[in-house]
């Protein structure tokens, strides 16, 4: 491919264009999922989710999950008239790289302004994301580079007290 330097890509040598990251399959895009990047307004975001938190058509019920061992805690919807599955029942937050501390921050921001009225379900995880190689000159092709990077999901879910 090119200069390569202890299983790196030689920057001087190629221009690196990060391809946007691919959100998870299931995922519809639905109103309840919030991306966190690095110029995500932690405030405004803030304000978005205790809107939502607030609503009393988005409230569910925690219940035990099937394997009492699992420390996971599942979810279900309190009332499903109407409403795409799976929708309103959960806020999800997502962070990935470099902007998994603000994920954190906001999920804490919620935490401390909602107290046990909520419940908090986070899962880390590690994505493969691929950059494209552009050759700065002729005598090197053109290539990709795959590179993990780590991601955190935080699942918000106001309970009923």
């Amino acid at each position: 491919m090119g200069p390569m330097r202890g299983g790196r890509v030689d920057e001087s040598s190629y221009e690196v264009k990060k391809r946007q990251p691919q959100k998870p399959s299931g995922i519809r895009g639905g109103h309840n999922h919030f991306y966190v990047t690095k110029k995500t307004s932690i405030s405004a975001t803030m304000k978005r989710v205790e809107e939502m938190l607030h609503n009393k058509e988005n409230e569910v019920t925690p219940f035990k999950p099937m394997n009492p061992i699992s420390p996971t805690v599942n979810f279900k919807r309190s009332s499903s008239k109407g409403r795409e599955r799976g929708a309103g029942t959960l806020i999800y937050i997502h962070g990935l790289g470099a902007s998994l501390n603000r994920a954190m921050v906001l999920a804490l921001e919620v935490q401390k302004s909602f107290g046990d009225a909520i419940s908090l379900n986070i899962t880390t995880s590690t994505v493969n994301v691929t950059d494209d190689l552009f050759p700065l000159s002729d005598e090197y092709e053109m290539g990709i580079r795959n590179r993990p990077l780590s991601a955190i999901q935080i699942h918000i879910c106001r309970v009923q007290v």
